[in-house]
């Protein structure tokens, strides 16, 4: 059952891929993603999302309905909905070694204090699609807590250097 989750994350952070050319709004409604300070070092671009708990378990709920899942099932699988939401990585970039995720660390600082700090995982870029298009990949990491104000997530290439640096905050409820 949590591969079946996983997996469903999964898919639906393909849902969002994002092109150079097509920035799209966060997939979750209740937080704004912010990019603050660009990697002035590197080729390509980084680009990050959140999906916070509650709209995961939404998610997760709508899909267990489509299934008309079990109680059994769902306590299941509602359970595995982990509680600071999932943050999806981007990594655009010119070369297949330098578009692997294993080259990028991501760092979660809140108040001036690290909070997590994740390597990323190995991973074989997606092709470009023209010959101007660059090397892609996804990477997706769950955060330990949820998000109550705002936190800085660093993206940080071990590879070609400097970093991306991304604010997450709650939209204020009207």
């Amino acid at each position: 059952m949590k591969s079946n989750f996983l997996l469903i994350a999964f898919v639906s952070v393909i849902g969002f891929f994002i092109s150079a050319q097509d920035v799209k709004a966060n997939p979750d409604p209740a937080y704004k993603v912010d990019l603050v300070s660009k990697n002035a070092t590197a080729s390509g671009r980084v680009d990050l999302k959140y999906e916070g708990y509650q709209y995961l378990r939404n998610k997760t709920t709508a899909m267990l309905d489509n299934k008309i899942a079990s109680q059994s099932v769902r306590a299941k699988e509602l359970g595995l909905v982990p509680q600071g939401g999932y943050i999806t990585v981007t990594i655009e970039r010119d070369t297949i070694d330098a578009a692997d995720t294993k080259w990028f660390e991501y760092v979660v600082v809140k108040d001036g204090k690290v909070i997590q700090r994740v390597m990323g995982e190995k991973s074989i870029p997606e092709m470009p699609l023209d010959a101007d298009d660059p090397w892609w990949s996804l990477d997706v990491f769950r955060l330990d807590r949820p998000i109550k104000s705002g936190i800085t997530v660093y993206v940080v290439d071990t590879l070609q250097g400097g970093r991306d640096q991304f604010i997450i905050t709650r939209k204020s409820l009207k």
